[in-house]
Parts: structure tokens; C-alpha cells; sequence
């Protein structure tokens, strides 16, 4: 699912019985659900325009430039190795992260330990507004790392208020 150039990962929820979306590709974590498509369309649409409005600057997802630390040993063999193919760094690069993603794409998942998930919503600290149905996830082992999220809210004029606890698989590649 795609709206204004963010995507989201959707899946069924057995335990919420919903459907439940993730936007992919920023920092901030944003999350929405609904009962049908048509709902989950309309809530993910409606968690990004809410995004937009109200994050300072809200990051674009996937500029197509990135910065990659490599010991300068590798570096220098990657441009070597770019020349003598006629291509660019970035070609050679962007060839090698493709090759890589194709090659991960064919192994297997396995679950691995549970990760608690929180659901929060943030909520200006004004009064009488509110921000809607947008909901904000934070996947952490502790409730250590929700209350750093707090407090990153509140120094934006927003408080988070807990949902709910679960717990789910998280995934891991496997060879």
C-alpha cells in the first residue's frame, strides 16, 4: 500500500482480528489498523496526512542516498574493481546492494525470541485537540526504551498514552 510515496507493510492480526500496517522506510514508527481494506486504506492514509501535518520536518522515506562506513581497504577495491568494469562507484555499488537483496530474498524466515510491543497514541498536550486514530508502535525488550520515546514526544508538545502490551515474533534471516 502506497500514498504520497510511503509504503506500508500490512498484515493480519489472528490475535486483534484486523488488519494491522506499518509505514516503512523513516525513523518514526507509524502504525494504523482496520477491519477491512477499505478501513486500513483510509487509516493509513489518514496516519500519514496526520504525519505530515504535524512533524517539523518529516522525513522522506528513501532518498537514494546514503552514507556507508567501510574500512578503506575495501573502498579502494570497490572503486578498483568499478573502473576496470567501466562502471561508476555507485553503479558498482548499487549493483552489489541489489545482488545482495536478490540473494537474501531467496533464504528462509525463522522467528526467533518474542519482542514486547507497545501501542501508543500521541496526543498534543493542548487542550481540546486530539490527534485522531494515528497510532504510534515501539518495539523495545524493556519499557526503558518507551520511556525515552515519552519523553522525545513531550519535548515535541505531545504525551504518549499506552494502548496495549503484546507480545510478538520478531523475524530473523536464516541461511
Amino acid at each position: 500500500m502506497t500514498y504520497k510515496g510511503y509504503t506500508a507493510k500490512l498484515i493480519y492480526s489472528e490475535e486483534d482480528s484486523c488488519f494491522v500496517g506499518r509505514v516503512l522506510g523513516i525513523r518514526h514508527i507509524i502504525g494504523f489498523h482496520g477491519d477491512s481494506v477499505e478501513e486500513l486504506r483510509q487509516a493509513f492514509e489518514e496516519s500519514i496526512d496526520f504525519y505530515l501535518s504535524t512533524e517539523p520536518a518529516p522525513e522522506k522515506p528513501f532518498s537514494g542516498k546514503f552514507v556507508v562506513r567501510i574500512s578503506s581497504e575495501c573502498h579502494a577495491e570497490a572503486a578498483r574493481l568499478a573502473e576496470a568494469a567501466g562502471k561508476s562507484l555507485n553503479q558498482f555499488v548499487d549493483d552489489a546492494i541489489r545482488r545482495a537483496i536478490e540473494e537474501v530474498k531467496g533464504r528462509k524466515v525463522k522467528t526467533s525470541p518474542t519482542l514486547n510491543v507497545f501501542v501508543v497514541k500521541a496526543e498534543p498536550v493542548r487542550e481540546g485537540t486530539t490527534s485522531g486514530n494515528t497510532q504510534f508502535v515501539q518495539s523495545t525488550s524493556s519499557a526503558r526504551s518507551l520511556k525515552e520515546a515519552n519523553q522525545r514526544w513531550l519535548n515535541k508538545g505531545k504525551s504518549l498514552s499506552l494502548i496495549k502490551r503484546r507480545q510478538r515474533p520478531s523475524s530473523i534471516i536464516m541461511d
